[in-house]
């Protein structure tokens, strides 16, 4: 690659021009004697070092860190100073996550050593951020093979799951979940239904409708899906959602027969979601029922089968835009 950008500030002139000679043939070295105006540097130049004094006009070394993070959180940091004081370094080391400080008076060995070894960081973390993106990619691919792979054994649910996942994930941003919760019921909504791999093909495609025995074989499919996920631990925190999603408000759900709000309010949304995209969509036993229809039911199922206010939250979001396909949720 071009040579590593590198961002030295220091309200002495003199001090800039000596870092520029020492490091300047090997690296890009972009000199500013004031924050702000190093700031704005760092808003126009992607920068993947800055070397920083701690006293610089404008605002306090300190300072200037903490806002240089919030435009790159990917510069590594050096802070040169001559203050022995080692709480206040400590302090500033912690809270602007520096790299290293240099003690004052440098000498331009060490301070190549240190930009040497931060660039090395700098390339670590960048790589290591990248690694986390394709796994985060390929973990998405896995959960949706799964899906697909469970639905292409009934036709008639072809696209369930994730429209589940879609529409709950609605309803928890209106509810202002957190997006890591968020992230959490989508992908347990993408195999909340996992289960039913365990649940013979006869009972599924039955045209009509299940009798107790039939039924029985449906209820465990919540437990089913817990153990086939279980030995997974990157699935540990979905597995409550995937096992409780059929429980009900009123204590007469499956498979434990949670009551109100001993059912996590994820599975709770998951619950509404999974209602109503069962209702409206075909079944081998009954073709697919209007959105208003769906809606009637809804609001006959709260404080029963449906928690109470999720249910008025995503009948709210259905009413307001009058929409025709889940799809124009959001």
């Amino acid at each position: 690659m071009e040579k590593y950008n590198i961002l030295a500030v220091d309200e002495e002139l003199e001090n800039l021009q000596l870092i520029k000679r020492i490091l300047d043939k090997d690296y890009n070295v972009i000199i500013s004697d004031d924050a702000n105006q190093a700031l704005g540097i760092m808003g126009r130049e992607e920068i993947h070092l800055i070397i920083t004094d701690q006293k610089i006009k404008g605002v306090s070394g300190l300072e200037f860190l903490k806002r240089s993070g919030e435009i790159n959180q990917n510069a590594v940091k050096i802070i040169l100073t001559s203050y022995a004081d080692t709480d206040l370094l400590l302090n500033t080391i912690n809270s602007s996550r520096v790299f290293r400080y240099i003690l004052k008076p440098w000498d331009p060995a060490e301070l190549k050593i240190a930009v040497k070894n931060a660039l090395e960081t700098y390339i670590l973390t960048i790589e290591n951020k990248q690694l986390i993106e394709r796994l985060k990619e390929n973990y998405s691919k896995t959960l949706i093979m799964l899906a697909n792979a469970l639905e292409a054994r009934d036709t008639y649910v072809q696209g369930h799951s994730e429209r589940v996942a879609y529409t709950s994930a609605c309803i928890a941003r209106r509810l202002n979940v957190s997006q890591s919760d968020i992230d959490l019921l989508y992908s347990a909504c993408l195999l909340h239904d996992i289960g039913k791999i365990g649940v013979p093909e006869s009972v599924l495609k039955k045209t009509e409708a299940l009798d107790e025995d039939d039924f029985m074989y449906i209820k465990a499919h919540t437990a089913i899906g817990e153990r086939i996920l279980s030995p997974i631990p990157d699935f540990a925190e979905m597995i409550p959602l995937i096992r409780y999603h059929h429980e009900r408000i009123d204590g007469k759900g499956y498979p434990d027969g949670l009551q109100g709000d001993d059912i996590p309010l994820l599975a709770r949304i998951m619950a509404v979601a999974d209602t109503f995209d069962a209702i409206t969509s075909d079944r081998p036993y009954r073709p697919g029922k209007s959105f208003d229809v769906a809606i009637k039911i809804l609001e006959e199922s709260k404080g029963s089968q449906l928690d109470s206010h999720v249910a008025d939250v995503f009948i709210g979001m259905l009413k307001e835009k009058e929409i025709t396909s889940i799809w124009e949720l959001e």
